[in-house]
């Protein structure tokens, strides 16, 4: 079932979810987000870094997508899949899809993951400055740092088998 407007934050950790918003920025935003950056909508371009920082602490699992915006359409997204912390990012009306085959076999699905998780240089940098900023800005501290995080991330993205990822977050030893 697509998501609509109406999908809400509620399953998050109230703190976390208030520090992540007071860490969002420009330069937390993916890359080819920052131009279209406005402040009026601070998570624009954040859900990557947000979701894993809530797969990170709550062990919500990640779900990638692509979001239909009355005026744009396919644009990639990630969430957890109770909860979206920057929905808010998109226009009223939009509508959220998961691949039709949400599989690592999908070609769609595929291009999302390989990109967000393996091919973004900035990844590590951003979600560092994130957890940065939720710390000094909303007073959260997280026990797993950005490198150990982005490591656990690729490591189940490799070991992939399904149309979700759970957690932990953190390696195991």
């Amino acid at each position: 079932m697509p998501q609509t407007d109406d999908y809400y934050t509620k399953s998050i950790n109230g703190f976390l979810l208030q520090a992540l918003e007071k860490a969002w920025c420009k330069e937390t935003a993916y890359p080819l987000c920052q131009d279209e950056y406005d402040e009026k909508h601070p998570s624009w371009g954040n859900c990557f870094v947000s979701s894993i920082v809530i797969w990170a602490e709550d062990n919500l699992p990640l779900v990638a997508g692509i979001v239909d915006m009355p005026s744009q359409k396919g644009i990639w997204h990630w969430r957890n899949t109770t909860a979206d912390a920057t929905w808010q990012q998109f226009d009223k009306g939009s509508v959220f899809y998961r691949p039709r085959f949400a599989a690592p076999s999908d070609a769609q699905y595929q291009e999302i993951v390989v990109e967000s998780v393996f091919n973004d240089e900035t990844l590590l940098p951003r979600l560092a400055l994130l957890m940065d900023r939720m710390e000094k800005r909303g007073g959260y501290e997280m026990e797993t740092s950005a490198q150990d995080i982005v490591a656990a991330l690729r490591h189940h993205y490799r070991n992939y088998s399904g149309p979700q990822l759970s957690g932990p977050a953190t390696p195991q030893a």
